[in-house]
């Protein structure tokens, strides 16, 4: 069973949450699991959230400014 503490850092953290964030992570929310909830929330949320390096490369791709320079 977790500790007060951990259920306390948990509950804490699911209260600074946006909007956003709170609907990426709503089944956790709602179902927590009996132990590692603190552990759970982090690992969920940097899942959720973590843009991947496949997005990361897209999105530098797109926002690159040529300048003067040209495709190549």
């Amino acid at each position: 069973m977790d500790s007060d503490n951990t259920t306390e850092k948990a509950s804490s953290d699911v209260f600074k949450l946006d909007c956003r964030q709170s609907a990426e992570i709503e089944d956790i929310i709602i179902s927590p699991p009996e132990t590692g909830k603190y552990d759970n929330l982090k690992s969920e949320l940097i899942q959720q959230l973590s843009t991947s390096r496949e997005k990361k490369v897209h999105q530098l791709i797109r926002h690159e400014e040529l300048g003067d320079r040209k495709p190549s």
